[in-house]
């Protein structure tokens, strides 16, 4: 498929887009593009059953609200994995993801990073990569890619930059406001132009963190997310946050940086909540939704490599 079907791709490879609001854009189009694909196949699925007369099946078009029971099981997620993150982050546990594996796979993967290879993984099980909660769906995602030639310094001096408010296609508006030498906040408006269109207004808290002259974090936590209504017409109105389509509610993500000789390591663990799969639906297409996820953290990595290779270190 062409780079376009995946917002991500496209917002780190077209020239003239900030890299810090790339990453978190790319994330942001991820979850929406997953669980659009999913809905219109929840409906094309539901259409067949409903004319089977399977009992109980129901398209998942319309809208859904959030709940404050789902709310609060994600607030809980998350908080289990920050949790998990920090501890990762002492002295006597490994850095990196990676790291964790067993010497031969280690090697193994260090090869592949080096060769060019994306990994993506699950982040909690081999073969799944959502967790069901009340009212919701949780995708959780890992990824991991290596800059070459490129220092942290560097990296991270790119990342905390000024923002370029070049225009894209897709994302319609942006803005970056420094609230510290390591802390932003960050507001986008993205839209998606395929099978349906779907815009959202996206605020996150971003905030990096220097740990040692070889390694570093960032976080980025969305705030907010409205799904716009009619958007840049007479009848544009914001959707009650909460209560639209579902396709995504939150989104954060957790990213690490490694200096591995003369490259850096950047892996990345993305969470985000979305409404829940039609029971009897679900099972059908969820392999479908999941190879989407794989290969749209897979492009939002490659093209963040590719934003590096060739700049002056």
């Amino acid at each position: 498929m062409s780079g376009r079907i995946f917002l991500s791709a496209y917002f780190v490879e077209a020239t003239g887009l900030h890299p810090l609001v790339a990453n978190v854009a790319s994330m942001a189009a991820l979850s929406v593009v997953n669980f659009v694909s999913a809905d219109r196949l929840v409906f094309k699925a539901g259409m067949v059953l409903a004319m089977l007369g399977v009992a109980g099946s129901a398209s998942a078009s319309g809208d859904a609200t959030l709940q404050p029971k789902t709310v609060r099981e994600f607030n809980s997620y998350a908080a289990a994995v920050e949790s998990r993150r920090a501890r990762e982050l002492t002295a006597s546990h490994p850095f990196l993801d990676i790291e964790r594996q067993p010497p031969p796979q280690l090697t193994r993967t260090l090869a592949a990073l080096r060769r060019g290879d994306v990994i993506v993984t699950t982040a909690f099980s081999p073969d799944v990569s959502e967790v069901p909660i009340e009212g919701g769906l949780i995708n959780h995602w890992r990824g991991t890619v290596l800059v070459p030639r490129v220092t942290l310094d560097h990296l991270l001096k790119v990342l905390q930059g000024p923002s370029d408010q070049h225009q894209q296609e897709d994302v319609i508006s942006s803005r970056v406001v420094p609230r510290g030498p390591d802390a932003q906040a960050l507001f986008l408006r993205v839209r998606r132009n395929k099978i349906v269109t779907v815009v959202y207004d996206t605020e996150y808290d971003v905030t990096y963190k220097r740990l040692a002259w070889d390694r570093a974090t960032s976080t980025s936590l969305s705030t907010r997310i409205v799904e716009i209504e009619n958007a840049g017409s007479a009848r544009e109105r914001a959707m009650p946050e909460g209560n639209d389509h579902g396709y995504m509610w939150r989104l954060n993500s957790y990213w690490r940086y490694k200096q591995l000789g003369d490259g850096v390591v950047v892996e990345v663990e993305s969470l985000s909540l979305s409404r829940d799969l039609p029971p009897i639906i679900g099972p059908l297409i969820r392999p479908i939704v999941s190879g989407v996820a794989r290969d749209s953290i897979s492009r939002t990595l490659v093209a963040l490599r590719a934003r590096f290779q060739g700049a002056t270190m």
